[in-house]
């Protein structure tokens, strides 16, 4: 899988996962296993995968969290939560920024 790198080892290789339930998302770099949630080279668990949905390159969601690059975020208004860039979005409570949950 040649998602892309967020350490600084020089190796492409995803660790962790089950080959054979290995799929990727139509949206790029998006993927998945049995068990995990997979965005580039990153590797999480989350709770309800099969509700995951990409809404974009960076974004993605389920009904209880938001995903953007290896962030997760939790307790998000899904009714009010928008997408603003590639870093940032916000829902009616917060914003969420470069990793961050702001009120």
């Amino acid at each position: 899988f040649f998602g892309f790198k967020h350490s600084g080892n020089n190796t492409w290789r995803v660790d962790s996962i089950d080959i054979s339930t290995f799929k990727i998302n139509k949206i790029y770099p998006w993927a998945r296993d049995c068990k995990n949630l997979i965005y580039g080279d990153l590797v999480m668990n989350i709770k309800d995968l099969n509700q995951f949905k990409a809404i974009d390159e960076y974004w993605g969601r389920t009904n209880q969290q938001v995903f953007n690059e290896g962030h997760i975020y939790d307790s998000v208004d899904m009714l009010t939560f928008e997408v603003i860039d590639e870093n940032r979005a916000r829902d009616k409570n917060y914003r969420y920024e470069y990793g961050e949950k702001i009120k």
